[in-house]
């Protein structure tokens, strides 16, 4: 499993936490080019998305889920979809409060 994050994310910290759990973490090389407001700005700096194995087992995956949740990130999507519907079914996307 990785957990991808801007290079921005707000928490490197954090990053150490995750990686400890056995977690590869995967932090952005340069800073998004692509953000122009503080509302962009604020969710480079705090989201993160687990990318997965998509047969990996669900008690698993649960369990990586719950430990990140214990280091403060929050789920915001479990196997969410792309923006023309298609299933993502090897990510949970997450944000970590400022």
């Amino acid at each position: 499993m990785i957990l991808g994050v801007f290079n921005e994310f707000a928490h490197p910290d954090v990053l150490k936490g995750v990686e400890a759990l056995g977690i590869r973490v995967d932090v952005a090389t340069k800073p998004n080019p692509l953000v122009k407001t503080p509302e962009e700005a604020a969710v480079v700096r705090t989201n993160a998305k687990l990318i997965f194995d998509p047969r990996t087992p669900e008690d698993v995956l649960r369990a990586n889920v719950e430990s990140l949740v214990k280091l403060g990130f929050v789920v915001t999507h479990h196997k969410p979809k792309t923006s023309a519907g298609c299933p993502m079914n090897d990510r949970v996307i997450f944000t970590f409060p400022e």
